[in-house]
């Protein structure tokens, strides 16, 4: 739908069937003012896959590879 400015308007309709996958987030009031970005003073990411220790675990191994490769090409 476009307003009287030719600005695209966004608009939405929840119907019962449609509900349960939006239990865990906050209801707000029609015709609130819905924040896109906010800004936040740090961001923390946590680690999820210990990259540096998974790249070491392996160097040994490919270290190994990489030589008896080069004793069956010499």
């Amino acid at each position: 739908m476009k307003s009287g400015r030719w600005n695209v308007v966004l608009m939405a309709a929840n119907t019962g069937e449609r509900d349960w996958p939006l239990v865990g987030f906050k209801r707000i009031k029609r015709g609130a003012d819905v924040p896109i970005a906010v800004p936040v003073p740090r961001v923390v990411f946590r680690k999820r896959l210990g990259i540096d220790l998974l790249v070491a675990r392996r160097i040994p191994r490919l270290a190994t590879a990489i030589e008896a490769r080069i004793r069956q090409l010499g």
